[in-house]
């Protein structure tokens, strides 16, 4: 990964504090750093899921020195309202990662089934594109009733209610029925079948049903995890995801730590691994650490901060 190499982020980075950096600081400040958005996507991408799975405190407005500080949740923040909030930033992360690659997948539809609408709009669900599925609902086939339920997700219970009196008059068809499971919360393997390991994943997330009480995210990826076991599949793809295998790794680590697996960052960048390291060292091996530790110091001495290269090889004890 190129390195972003704007004077004012250079200049940002040499005044961290870097001798108090707070292992357990926040990562949400390293999203506000100047040039941010220039980093790949791919590369943003992991540092606002990082941000997302181990910062539980509300978004503010950092500053460079708040980097050092180790930011907790307020007070005033329940512990529903934080997981509440944790859910709605990830299933934000996951439509903003998978929905740029739904335009393959729309067109092999349209032309497997070219005239049924409803097969769009179920996939353009699938990649989190509700305003597109809406839009397709309305604009296409007339279906406002299915336009509202879309657009604004009512409770499973509605949506199970209509989807009765629709079965009075018959579905449509096999996608038109899918739609409807979603919206009731039915998410399972049969409904997923046949989909990319992204797609089963997102409407496990956007569309399964959870008890009050419960922690959204460990009762779906939990359900995702062991509806996938039952059928017996591997997918290779899907386990070697970085980002994939992250979410496991703290899916198991906060929730399931018995079963713990180990998390793969030996592809990641290497400031976004090297800031991993600093917070979970102490749960990766050495020559992981090392290699990270090694390959981060020299991009950090080509573009010509060796002081933080030698800071960034002294913060770690391995």
């Amino acid at each position: 990964m190129d390195l972003v190499k704007n004077d004012t982020t250079i200049q940002v980075l040499e005044n961290i504090p870097y001798p108090t950096l707070n292992p357990n600081a926040s990562w949400r400040p390293y999203l506000n750093l100047p040039d941010f958005t220039q980093l790949p996507h791919y590369e943003q991408q992991g540092w606002r899921l990082c941000s997302i799975l181990f910062d539980r405190q509300q978004q503010q407005r950092p500053t460079p020195s708040s980097l050092s500080q180790d930011t907790t949740t307020e007070p005033s923040q329940t512990k529903a309202e934080i997981i509440q909030k944790q859910t709605f930033d990830f299933k934000r992360w996951l439509i903003q990662t998978v929905s740029s690659n739904a335009e393959p997948a729309l067109q092999v539809i349209k032309k497997q089934e070219p005239n049924d609408s409803y097969a769009e709009i179920f996939t353009c669900m699938t990649f989190g594109r509700i305003h597109e599925a809406t839009s397709i609902a309305m604009k296409k086939m007339d279906d406002y009733v299915l336009a509202i339920f879309l657009a604004s997700p009512l409770s499973p219970e509605n949506a199970i209610r209509q989807r009765n009196k629709l079965s009075k008059e018959k579905l449509k068809n096999k996608y038109h029925e899918k739609i409807w499971r979603l919206l009731s919360g039915q998410v399972d393997s049969e409904l997923t079948d046949g989909l990319d390991w992204k797609q089963a994943f997102m409407l496990y997330i956007m569309y399964g049903k959870t008890r009050s009480g419960e922690d959204p995210l460990n009762t779906l990826i939990e359900r995702y995890l062991n509806d996938t076991r039952k059928l017996g599949k591997t997918i290779k793809e899907r386990d070697s995801s970085p980002w994939y295998n992250m979410i496991q790794w703290w899916w198991q680590r906060t929730y399931n730590c018995q079963k713990l697996n180990t998390v793969d960052i030996s592809g990641w960048p290497a400031r976004l691994a090297w800031r991993f390291i600093l917070m979970f060292q102490d749960e990766l091996s050495t020559t992981l650490v090392t290699s990270i530790i090694q390959r981060w110091c020299m991009e950090l001495q080509a573009i010509g901060l060796s002081k933080w290269a030698i800071f960034s090889s002294l913060f770690t004890s391995k």
